[in-house]
């Protein structure tokens, strides 16, 4: 026990005196250590099955999708997502690929329907849209581009929760600057962009 105490207080003694327990105000930076993974799994390689390749090309196509989709390469993007989905049917990661990439390319009707398509079997792809577009709302109102939020709300319906979330802070936005700007156009309907 003494021992114990001995060697307790010696540690303390020298990481006071090498700094370690130096309380500096006057530091400013900080040690950074990237996350390390908790697991890793390690299979030998034996016999090789078609399911095992069609897992590969899908793995492959959706790395490629998505770094087609980090450039904003939105065609080529849909059709590696594309090919994803060839590989595997059932991919949701490939479904939530495919339809971010066709919202970001600016077709949001038909992001939007596949995501309602989808909504039963794949809940998450149609979650997906819903948050990209309110988020996407809430940019455009906070950089007062309240018309562009108009004509983006005006491709989705008012149902759902992200959804009626986003057409209500486009009205509530419109309100508030028609009262505070009486001299500026601002429409809070945006049923009069849906004709696209």
């Amino acid at each position: 026990m003494k021992f114990k105490n001995i060697c307790s207080v010696s540690l303390l003694s020298l990481l006071v005196t090498s700094g370690v327990l130096n309380a500096d105000d006057q530091e400013t930076s900080r040690v950074y250590r990237p996350m390390e993974a908790k697991k890793v799994y390690l299979q030998t390689a034996g016999k090789v099955s078609a399911s095992d390749l069609s897992t590969a090309k899908e793995r492959e196509a959706i790395s490629e999708a998505w770094k087609h989709f980090d450039k904003k390469e939105w065609t080529s993007a849909i059709e590696k997502f594309l090919g994803a989905l060839s590989a595997n049917p059932k991919s949701e990661v490939a479904c939530e690929g495919l339809a971010m990439s066709i919202y970001r390319s600016g077709d949001y009707k038909s992001a939007y329907r596949l995501a309602f398509e989808l909504q039963h079997k794949m809940p998450r792809v149609h979650y997906v849209i819903e948050e990209a577009l309110l988020a996407d709302v809430r940019e455009l109102v906070g950089e007062d581009n309240i018309s562009e939020a108009q004509e983006l709300v005006a491709f989705f319906p008012e149902s759902g929760t992200a959804y009626a979330e986003a057409h209500q802070i486009v009205r509530t936005t419109c309100t508030i600057t028609a009262a505070l700007h009486p001299d500026q156009d601002t429409t809070s309907d945006p049923s009069q962009f849906a004709s696209r």
